[in-house]
């Protein structure tokens, strides 16, 4: 009897999976265009303090750099 219950709850989680796959994908769009936004805003405030465009452009994408998938995933391990 417990047999057939360690299968359905098995199955229940096999069925949830494509659920939760979306909802981390979308976590992850919504993560990636709030960086976006705060990358452009880093970016027009360093010009606006005078930094130079090609070092504010730097800045601007090492800051947007630390959100990336890869980053993240290395942190797991």
């Amino acid at each position: 009897m417990s047999d057939k219950k360690g299968g359905e709850a098995a199955l229940v989680v096999v069925a949830m999976m494509p659920s939760m796959v979306l909802r981390i994908l979308r976590a992850y769009l919504h993560l990636r265009k709030e960086a976006k936004r705060s990358t452009r805003e880093f970016y027009q405030s360093l010009l606006k303090n005078g930094v130079p465009k090609h070092e504010a452009k730097g800045l601007a994408d090492d800051y947007n750099s630390m959100i990336s998938l890869r980053a993240i995933l290395k942190g797991f391990k």
